[in-house]
């Protein structure tokens, strides 16, 4: 056990103002102690008051009696540590041996064993400090105290000043190595609980130079990868960035974030097995830099994530057929339209292409609000199945009649498509794409922005094709025509930005409705 050392208690305390005297005969038989204690010390301790306890224990050790109880009154006295005393090398022993000792203060010449032998016993067995007292300095030098335990010696005769002095030193020395020793304790113990969580850690966990070899990795690393022991891993793997990773894009992609930013978040990389194969891994990284910014080694973690890679690429195939199967309603709708109406296929076709067009240079769709564009042009009439076929392929003027029979089929193509569960608002374009902008268009009077933007590009995109081509009650009327129609109501009917589009297609682009 090692006691926490007194002096660690009066480290902050006060100066002896006066020196203690003793004076003694040639035996040391009369005996006189003066002590008056007050104000901090130059070297930050303090002097304890008469009657101030402490919790050090010291231990005399002389076979001179009297000379030993003085030095025990000159202990108590001036520190108030608790302080034995023992005539014997043997008797010390046997108090070592029941009680924490902080500091022996043995005389060298005694009887049964030597003041030496019993520092070096105490050196090897007990967690005490010696100071050595003698007469006969000339029979050993200080080193040699030294290498058998002694943590200081002192000449007789025997100044209590000096005692003193030197106790409190071994004290101060023995508090600081305390110290050192409760924060190596502690780094050790908060080390082995570190590498207990590094290694009982589900996920992996590594430290890897800037040259790419591993420094340490965890157990849940090395078993990710396919390996049985970290070490197996690390004798196998001796450059992680040329072993560990399928695409060297993706780790020079990965080590030039590092670089940049210090680190990397949620990386998602695929890494090589033991058995050839491959997993997913996402990987957190950071740089451990020094004091000039040289990174010293990198340090992170992953998380084997191939089961949910799988399971996207398995919802992307799947989205994949729902598209594919989605594709194939919407034709065969587009085709039941066609038989109504043979004017309405290649109308929807090139309806569709022109639609896809100004979405795509407007620039502000997602490639699947495109898409989703594609699909509701290439139907966009299929509520034309209500209205009768002769209606549909009158080549006179309708009549109001006629025409109001007519202008029920976005409507009708909505009801049709509402309880499709489409990716996209298929039906709301089908149902909107005769409204206009001032609210003048049908079935609902729909203005500006009430529209979504793919309804007021189908629109336009309807009434394009409709003038420049050929209908039953009339010739086409040419493209030019067309355009003029959109430049001369844009902004009332039409939505300008849409307009401006188009006619950029046709002027600039040399855009042409498709055969």
């Amino acid at each position: 056990m090692f006691m926490i050392p007194a002096y660690a208690e009066f480290e902050q305390g006060t100066k002896e103002r006066q020196k203690e005297s003793v004076e003694q005969n040639g035996t040391g038989e009369a005996l006189k102690v003066s002590l008056a204690k007050t104000g901090p010390t130059s070297d930050g301790t303090r002097g304890l008051k008469e009657n101030e306890l402490c919790h050090a224990h010291i231990l005399i050790v002389d076979d001179d009696h009297s000379f030993g109880q003085m030095l025990k009154n000159v202990v108590i006295r001036c520190t108030g540590f608790d302080c034995s005393f023992a005539e014997s090398a043997r008797e010390a022993l046997n108090v070592l041996e029941e009680n924490v000792v902080d500091v022996v203060i043995t005389d060298i010449k005694m009887p049964d064993v030597s003041g030496l032998e019993l520092a070096r016993i105490i050196k090897e067995k007990y967690d005490s400090d010696v100071i050595v007292i003698t007469g006969y300095s000339k029979d050993f030098t200080y080193e040699e105290a030294i290498e058998n335990g002694a943590n200081d010696f002192i000449e007789k005769p025997v100044r209590p000043t000096e005692l003193i002095i030197r106790l409190k030193r071994v004290l101060r020395e023995r508090a600081i190595i305390y110290k050192r020793r409760q924060a190596e304790n502690a780094l050790m113990k908060s080390e082995t609980q570190y590498r207990d969580i590094f290694d009982r850690a589900m996920e992996g966990l590594y430290q890897a130079t800037p040259e790419g070899k591993f420094i340490t990795v965890n157990k849940a690393f090395a078993n990710m990868l396919g390996y049985e022991s970290p070490d197996e891993l690390m004798a196998n793997v001796t450059d992680v960035f040329t072993q560990l990773y399928v695409h060297k894009e993706a780790c020079d992609a990965l080590l030039n974030m590092v670089e940049k930013f210090g680190f990397v978040e949620r990386g998602e990389v695929q890494f090589k097995r033991k058995d050839s194969g491959t997993i997913w891994v996402t990987t957190n990284i950071q740089a451990v830099r020094n004091d000039d910014e040289q990174i010293l080694y990198y340090e992170g973690n992953i998380e084997d994530i191939t089961l949910r890679k799988h399971a996207e690429e398995e919802l992307k195939d799947s989205f994949k057929r729902l598209h594919k199967t989605l594709g194939a309603i919407v034709q065969a709708l587009a085709v039941t339209a066609e038989t109504r109406d043979p004017y309405t296929a290649g109308h929807q076709r090139r309806v569709a292409d022109l639609s896809r067009a100004i979405a795509r240079a407007i620039g502000s769709l997602t490639t699947e609000q495109i898409d989703g564009l594609r699909m509701a042009s290439t139907i966009h009439d299929i509520g034309k199945i209500s209205v009768p076929a002769e209606i549909l392929s009158k080549p006179k003027k309708l009549t109001d009649i006629e025409f109001n029979l007519i202008k029920v089929h976005p409507q009708s193509g909505y009801d049709i498509l509402k309880d499709i569960d489409f990716s996209w608002p298929i039906a709301r374009m089908v149902l909107e794409h005769h409204e206009r902008m001032n609210g003048s268009g049908y079935p609902n009077g729909l203005t500006g922005n009430d529209l979504l933007l793919e309804s007021r590009i189908l629109a336009v995109a309807d009434v394009v094709e409709s003038m420049a081509s050929h209908r039953p009650y009339r010739p086409g009327l040419g493209i030019n025509a067309a355009l003029d129609e959109i430049v001369k109501n844009k902004g009332v009917l039409y939505d300008p930005e849409v307009v401006d589009v188009c006619l950029k297609l046709f002027n600039e682009k040399g855009y042409k409705l498709v055969d």
